[in-house]
């Protein structure tokens, strides 16, 4: 697994503040080439070094076709197969990561 140190670094502080309780609610473990934030227990984030995607966000999947057309997004295909509750996000996102962050938190709250 290969990732970027000062990206998971800014990711794991951004989340950390984000929190309420983040010893407790976040969690990171090496998931599918990434290093996977899990926050609740759920996949939120990943951070990755795959070639132009960096970063994986989870979504909800009535906000794809809103969201996969934003500068940086990439749909995640697997398979063959498109999932739509998954961005890989590369550098032209980067900018806009703490929004990001926020899209993929709002949606890890609903989770049960």
């Amino acid at each position: 697994m290969s990732y970027s140190p000062e990206l998971a670094d800014h990711i794991r502080s951004k989340l950390i503040a984000r929190l309420s309780n983040p010893f407790e609610q976040l969690a990171e473990r090496p998931m599918f080439g990434y290093l996977a934030f899990l926050v609740r227990g759920k996949l939120c984030v990943a951070v990755g070094d795959i070639p132009n995607r960096e970063i994986r966000i989870r979504i909800d999947k009535a906000d794809y076709a809103a969201l996969h057309t934003r500068a940086g997004a990439h749909s995640v295909h697997r398979n063959g197969r498109l999932y739509r509750g998954y961005l890989d996000l590369d550098k032209a996102a980067l900018p806009n990561i703490d929004d990001w962050l926020e899209i993929a938190l709002r949606f890890n709250e609903t989770l049960h």
